[in-house]
């Protein structure tokens, strides 16, 4: 194959348009091994911050998630344990 990666067009693109379009000369470089010691901070500090925003919100009934939800038809859903309640977290298109 000569090491390249195997590319496909249904449109029946030449080996020069797809080469062009993959950019193969920037974009596919090959990768090392990641750094085990990075992944594993990586990984515990976003654990860490799931903790913290999980610590830092309430049981969803009586929240106005409830209301959200029960507005929606789906009110039942507040009583799972699962899902929770935090005040500071706006909406991403509305704050």
């Amino acid at each position: 194959m000569g090491g390249r990666p195997l590319l496909f067009c249904t449109n029946g693109c030449t080996r020069a348009v797809l080469d062009d379009a993959a950019r193969l000369d920037r974009a596919w470089t090959a990768q090392g091994r990641p750094d085990e010691a990075k992944v594993a901070r990586d990984r515990s500090s976003r654990q860490a911050a799931a903790l913290r925003l999980w610590a830092g919100s309430v049981p969803c009934p009586g929240t106005a998630a409830a209301l959200y939800l029960d507005r929606r038809g789906i009110g039942h859903a507040a009583a799972s344990l699962a899902l929770r309640f935090r005040a500071d977290c706006g909406h991403p298109e509305m704050g």
